[in-house]
């Protein structure tokens, strides 16, 4: 349900080197072949699979950057949708080495919204890595690298976990982890 919203945004970005890594969280729906179907309309964007065996997010993550050859990385969850494309396609065109903070929206269960100022654009220094197993961050290994974060206005729709019963699920999972 989250996925090709999420990719389609991306692409429209049209701002990236168009390698896409998706690390699967041992789903147990479709996800496999809908990505190949999705691959197959978009040839000009490289998808990698890989099965997560672990529950540790930054484990599934540091995947990604173990594979990406690029200056810059930009990270967003299967149900997260880029709102400004066209913002994150200008800082790109002079990005400064500097990391750089989207606007997160998140609608709770109760309907209210919330925004989280979050790090999604980063340069690919040498000896980043994600750490924590849940909440997992980068900002821990560009800051050892003297690396300036930068607040954007530029906006990501967060949509999951809009009910009260798929937050406690992951209040539960999350706790086990």
């Amino acid at each position: 349900d989250t996925i090709c919203p999420c990719l389609d945004s991306l692409l429209r970005a049209n701002c990236f080197d168009q390698f896409i890594f998706v690390i699967d969280t041992r789903t147990k729906d479709n996800t496999y072949q809908l990505l190949r179907y999705y691959a197959s309309l978009h040839p000009e964007t490289k998808l990698e699979l890989f099965d997560w065996t672990e529950d540790d997010f930054s484990k599934a993550r540091n995947v990604s950057l173990r594979l990406a050859n690029t200056q810059y990385g930009f990270w967003m969850d299967d149900d997260d949708i880029l709102l400004d494309g066209q913002g994150l396609h200008n800082i790109l065109k002079n990005p400064e080495g500097k990391a750089y903070l989207f606007k997160v929206l998140i609608t709770t269960p109760e309907g209210n919204l919330d925004v989280i100022d979050h790090l999604r654009l980063f340069p690919m220094v040498k000896g980043l890595k994600w750490e924590l197993p849940v909440h997992e961050q980068i900002a821990f290994s560009l800051r050892e690298a003297g690396i300036e974060e930068v607040h954007t206005p530029h906006r990501i729709l967060h949509t999951g976990y809009t009910t009260r019963e798929e937050v406690a699920k992951k209040h539960e999972r999350n706790l086990r982890i």
